[in-house]
């Protein structure tokens, strides 16, 4: 074999040799990832796995946390709801039979005492109902309504409900009205109401000496108001934490923390917004304001509530209720307005008393034993007889969102909310039952109720008594003229309050519908209408008594 061949044949087995070594290292490598990946696709089958579990138990772990949300909210709601009802109820004693005794010619001190109890018992409420609506909001539950009124009248009203609370302090409050202001705008009274309450009220909380002035102004489509005060004045690193809950300038005046937060969020849910400038020992100036559109007056207030007066007449008025506090307010509020009251204790009792005498409207307190305002309420409407088109007011001590809705969902005619006010009971009355035999128009006098008071004596009694509520009428009036024209609100309830028991002691009737009116009215321009109405019904009330006098009747 030549040389060359043997070199040719040891070339290769030399590159045979290497072909089979890199083929088994190839072997080799290929088993070892081979290896590797599978390793690694265990692994990653272990952390599916395990992020699985994870998931799977992140997942309970949330839905656990969200039912004890749900379970704590639910509590809270429960505890609002109890803590608006147990307070309401004393309350609703106190600001009606304070209302009451208002009524009942108290002595001037006694008046005082009785409107510091109702300041009082108002600033109470406004701490709750401040909860309340902190609660709404929170959950975004907070409705806003629609209703046409009298922006000015309104702010002027409110404005003299601070009065006391200034003088008190001997602090100066001032009302400026922009020419520019629509007479009627449409929005939501109540809130508007609320935003006013809450900013003249801090003002005057927090304003030891000086004064408060309150304007209203209006920039289409914004209508603000604006509260300057004399007051402390607001620290620069505090300024930016007023309008958070439970935030308090001063932990001295007491309150909730949650009205400026309150404030502002309504602002908000109004198209509107809420700023201030303050400065330590200087004073502060809130500017709230909220979207309105301008609306044209349709009703004429004053005749609506001469309507409603009349229309309910003397009904005949079942009330169910079982606390005894409220009983003796809602009977005395009832009696007040001249109505007949039958009281039982709950729902059972109620239908008893239905199927044996008949009533003119029905009034159902929602939380009572043995039968619960709205299942009487089923009970009525399902009883196929007379009493099923009754009207029913639902009366609760709980206020929070959409209870209203509920109960009229319910099949109730109208809904209260304690505490009740006595013009706010008149006025659902009057909104439900048919007009009686009272309201048809009457003559100045009674003529048959000297008789009927003081029957075979009438003549000589009607003689002695005439001459005296004449002379005393035209003092007591001269007095309510200028209580009127000075804008003395105490003298003219206690005034009208006094004429108008006079007035009753003759069955001078309509001159005592005018006299409850002008007692209960706090607006100026309303006051001076009712005056000459009244003096014009005690003109026509003096001929009539003495023309009865002189023909011996």
């Amino acid at each position: 074999m030549s040389s060359d061949l043997k070199k040719q044949l040891d070339l290769a087995r030399r590159r045979s040799a290497r072909y089979k070594a890199a083929a088994r290292e190839s072997e080799r490598l290929l088993e070892e990832k081979s290896r590797q990946l599978f390793k690694t696709n265990e692994e990653l089958k272990d952390i599916q796995a395990n992020l699985a579990d994870q998931v799977k138990q992140r997942t309970a772990e949330l839905r656990k946390a969200n039912r004890k949300l749900q379970t704590a909210s639910r509590h809270k709601s429960e505890f609002l709801a109890i803590c608006s009802h147990e307070l309401r109820t004393p309350l609703n004693a106190i600001i009606g039979l304070s209302e009451l005794l208002l009524k009942e010619k108290p002595s001037v001190r006694q008046t005082d005492y009785l409107l510091t109890i109702q300041t009082a018992t108002q600033s109470l409420l406004y701490m709750i109902n401040d909860i309340l609506d902190f609660s709404k909001i929170e959950a975004g539950k907070m409705e806003i309504a629609k209703q046409v009124f009298n922006p000015v009248e309104q702010l002027t009203q409110l404005s003299r409900l601070f009065e006391f609370q200034a003088n008190d302090k001997s602090l100066k409050l001032q009302v400026r009205i922009d020419d520019n202001v629509p007479p009627y705008i449409e929005s939501d009274l109540n809130r508007f109401k609320q935003i006013a309450i809450n900013l003249i009220s801090n003002a005057i909380k927090f304003t030891p000496t000086g004064g408060v002035r309150i304007r209203l102004t209006y920039r289409e489509p914004l209508l603000s108001i604006r509260v300057t005060d004399t007051g402390s004045g607001i620290d620069k690193e505090k300024l930016e934490q007023i309008f958070e809950a439970f935030e308090q300038v001063s932990a001295v005046e007491g309150g909730t923390g949650l009205g400026l937060s309150i404030t502002n969020k309504l602002c908000s849910l109004m198209g509107g917004q809420i700023i201030c400038w303050s400065k330590a020992n200087f004073g502060s100036v809130f500017t709230a304001s909220i979207k309105v559109n301008q609306a044209q007056h349709t009703v004429d207030n004053r005749q609506m509530k001469q309507d409603r007066h009349q229309a309910s007449g003397q009904q005949k008025i079942l009330v169910a209720e079982d606390n005894l506090t409220n009983q003796k307010v809602i009977r005395s509020q009832l009696e007040a307005l001249g109505h007949t009251v039958t009281l039982v204790d709950d729902g059972e009792q109620a239908m008893q008393t239905l199927q044996k005498q008949s009533f003119d409207l029905l009034i159902l307190d929602n939380q009572m034993p043995v039968l619960d305002g709205i299942n009487t309420l089923k009970a009525v409407r399902n009883s196929g007889s007379g009493i099923a088109d009754l009207p029913v007011i639902a009366l609760t001590a709980n206020a929070f969102a959409g209870e209203k809705e509920r109960f009229l969902a319910s099949g109730f005619d109208a809904y209260l909310s304690k505490p009740v006010l006595l013009d706010e009971l008149a006025t659902t009355i009057g909104q439900l039952v048919q007009p009686g035999p009272e309201c048809v128009p009457k003559k100045v006098i009674d003529e048959t109720y000297f008789k009927k008071q003081f029957g075979e004596n009438a003549q000589l009694i009607t003689a002695q008594l005439v001459p005296i509520f004449i002379e005393q009428t035209e003092k007591d009036l001269r007095l309510l003229k200028q209580a009127v024209t000075t804008q003395n609100s105490q003298q003219v309830k206690i005034t009208s309050h006094s004429i108008k028991g006079a007035a009753a002691s003759v069955g001078a009737m309509p001159m005592c519908d005018t006299l409850t009116m002008l007692e209960t009215s706090s607006d100026a321009a309303e006051q001076s209408d009712l005056l000459a109405d009244i003096v014009k019904l005690f003109s026509q009330t003096r001929s009539a008594l003495q023309h009865m006098i002189s023909n011996g009747e």
